[in-house]
């Protein structure tokens, strides 16, 4: 799965960007100013904050790629 809109994305920006629908394919989105707090599947819980690159939020969204990943923790 690929994460199609940046942390805490509201309100969709285009709706001319080719994306559709947002079907189940919806924003993360949180409470939580500057970020949301995620559940790992180790059940660790982190900050992800709203600013992290969208190549790094991709990484940690799959789950079945084999490859560890560091969020610099």
């Amino acid at each position: 799965m690929t994460v199609r809109w940046p942390i805490n994305t509201k309100v969709r920006v285009r709706y001319d960007d080719g994306m559709g629908f947002y079907g189940v394919n919806r924003p993360l989105q949180s409470a939580h100013p500057g970020g949301i707090v995620a559940l790992r599947g180790d059940a660790s819980v982190m900050f992800l904050n709203d600013n992290i690159e969208r190549v790094a939020l991709n990484c940690l969204c799959i789950r079945d790629d084999g490859v560890p990943f560091d969020y610099g923790m």
